[in-house]
């Protein structure tokens, strides 16, 4: 950039130059005018002093020497020699100013002064002569004439004033003019160096911007002719070294991408799934063999169903993906008079026009729809919950009957039992408990996962719910030795849920705890609220979990080795996890090993509907 830098200083040194010496000539102008006018002025007010002095002291020794006429002369002789003094000394001070030196009556003053004096001194010396009225009379005259003098020195002081004025507005004048000149000269040179600059820096400026406007429209066939050595010079081989290997990256690119494009049709058509590409009026843009032949029946025909476009709609607006991964979400469309069941997925994409004539050929927004068919995944899976039921179901009778029996031996209803037979009734129980407990659970993971509308909401108090679990684990507390302690929140809040899936995920908490819980411990069970949500938790003593353990007790028939050793079959935290995550909320487990754990569920308040009063729980068991 030094060599075009140094091409504008250049260019513009000439119009700087003058503009300084307008500049320069203007400040000493104006300061050499302000001094002359500053030391006229001075001069005529000081001459115009001293000349009403003059002129003062003359009209006053006029009026005495007329007074002799009426008084006694002799009495007015002081006064009359005064004021020709005063008179003469003003006179002498009138003659050394500037305007009088250079005035032509200032002679003809200071003779007729030369007249005054021995006029005035000759009448003086004959106040008593009877003929003195003769020499007042010469000296009165020599006076006035005197007195027209200084008059004329006056006028001739104004007018002399009124000369320099007109020479300054002649010099101002002047200065205007060339002030003028030069504006204009600047003015021009400006003009006439914005032509060069534009001739020599926009022109070029402009040419590559028109290039780099054809460039960012596809066309890289177009090349910067600037032959010049300059910055200039350099920017345009620069860009025709750009465009060169664009053109070189085009060109190895575009087989890329072509092989890229045959690849992702070959993936789009050959997939099982249906993928469905929709514009921002949702309308089908593009769809591959699958989804075709689902377009084909007469619930795709008209329209896509409302669920769909619902998805797509939501992946539109929210810019995310949008997507279902659970096997009981998955949507239920009639196809051809037949159930059909499908995962969807719906993501936004860019719809670009390709010149395909599959496309309907849209610059746009758009949104893919994946539709995974899980129909024989649903099937299967409501197959297997039926027969999970079914064989829990037909379990639970005779083991119910089972235990009936055990109970009524262990209170020797029949006949009373040794000390062996009881053990041996006590472990059969137990173990009879364990498998009708296993089978419940499977009955409600079974009822759970396979019930479409398996949340029945209600608002309920999040305390009554903590109390009512106490109440159903209390004898089984005071058989294990444990306290049950109740830390209701103090402010009652309120839950919209399903107060007995709730109920489920607190008993088997309660169950864990007390399973694993030492004698003469205490387990708490605790509301609070934080914000907009309320924690339900469970606090035990017992041995805790490991922490790569924390994640993984919550997943299917997942067990730790205390669990293990306690028979437990592993459903009763998923089961928990299930119903928590279906209301929305968060479920979690916090644990030191060694000092127990903390089992805890979050879900969302509501707001008292009733303004019911709060209840007292009893804290302890």
């Amino acid at each position: 950039m030094k060599k075009l830098r140094n091409r504008l200083y250049v260019a513009l040194l000439p119009l700087q130059l003058l503009l300084v010496g307008l500049a320069l000539w203007t400040f000493f102008l104006l300061a050499n005018l302000d001094a002359l006018v500053s030391d006229a002025k001075t001069t005529h007010e000081e001459f115009a002093e001293v000349l009403d002095e003059a002129l003062f002291h003359l009209h006053e020794l006029s009026i005495l020497v007329e007074m002799t006429a009426e008084v006694d002369g002799h009495s007015l002789r002081d006064d009359i020699s005064r004021s020709h003094r005063d008179y003469l000394k003003a006179v002498e001070t009138v003659g050394q100013n500037p305007h009088a030196q250079e005035a032509e009556r200032m002679p003809q003053l200071m003779s007729m002064n030369d007249q005054i004096g021995p006029s005035l001194r000759k009448m003086l010396a004959q106040l008593n002569d009877p003929f003195i009225a003769s020499q007042r009379t010469e000296l009165l005259m020599l006076c006035q004439r005197a007195e027209n003098l200084l008059e004329g020195l006056s006028t001739a002081a104004i007018d002399e004033l009124l000369n320099l004025q007109g020479a300054f507005r002649e010099r101002i004048s002047q200065s205007f003019a060339v002030l003028a000149v030069g504006i204009l000269l600047g003015v021009f040179g400006t003009l006439l160096i914005s032509r060069q600059i534009g001739r020599m820096i926009l022109s070029p400026l402009e040419q590559l911007e028109a290039n780099l406007d054809d460039v960012s429209r596809g066309n890289l066939d177009v090349e910067a002719s600037l032959n010049r050595q300059d910055e200039i010079g350099q920017l345009a081989r620069a860009f025709n070294l750009m465009v060169g290997r664009l053109r070189e990256y085009r060109n190895l690119t575009d087989q890329k991408l072509l092989t890229t494009t045959r690849t992702f049709r070959s993936v789009l058509e050959r997939t099982p799934h249906a993928i469905i590409f929709l514009t921002s009026e949702m309308k089908v843009f593009f769809a591959n063999p699958p989804a075709g032949a689902l377009l084909e029946t007469a619930e795709f025909k008209s329209d896509l169903p409302e669920p769909l476009l619902k998805f797509a709609q939501d992946a539109l607006e929210s810019r995310d993906i949008v997507v279902q991964d659970r096997l009981q979400e998955a949507l239920r469309i009639n196809v051809a008079s037949q159930p059909m069941y499908f995962l969807v997925a719906a993501f936004p994409v860019d719809l670009v026009d390709t010149g395909n004539n599959d496309s309907s050929g849209v610059d746009d927004e758009g949104v893919a729809l994946l539709l995974q068919d899980v129909t024989r995944m649903k099937l299967a899976d409501n197959l297997k919950g039926n027969v999970v039921a079914t064989v829990s179901h037909e379990l639970k009778t005779p083991l119910t009957s089972a235990r009936m029996s055990l109970y009524l031996l262990s209170e020797e209803t029949i006949g009373p039992l040794n000390e062996d037979q009881r053990e041996l009734v006590d472990t059969a129980k137990e173990d009879l408990e364990r498998q009708l407990a296993t089978i419940q659970n499977l009955l409600d993971l079974s009822r759970i996962e396979q019930s479409d509308k398996r949340l029945q909401r209600e608002t309920c108090r999040a305390n009554s719910i903590i109390e009512k679990s106490i109440l159903a684990h209390r004898d089984l507390a005071n058989s294990c030795d444990v306290n049950l302690i109740a830390e209701p929140a103090e402010d009652d809040p309120y839950i919209e849920a399903d107060s007995k899936g709730i109920e489920i995920v607190l008993n088997n908490f309660l169950s864990n705890a007390l399973r694993h819980a030492p004698a003469d411990s205490d387990i708490i069970i605790q509301t609070i609220t934080r914000g907009d949500n309320v924690r339900f938790a469970v606090c035990d003593q017992g041995p805790g979990v490991p922490e790569e353990q924390l994640e993984q007790i919550f997943e299917r028939y997942a067990q730790g080795e205390d669990s293990r050793r306690h028979g437990s079959a592993g459903l009763g935290l998923h089961i928990s996890k299930e119903i928590i995550e279906e209301h929305g909320g968060q479920i979690g487990c916090e644990s030191v090993l060694g000092q127990g754990s903390n089992f805890y569920f979050v879900l969302q308040s509501v707001p008292n509907p009733n303004n019911e009063p709060s209840t007292e729980i009893n804290h302890a068991n």
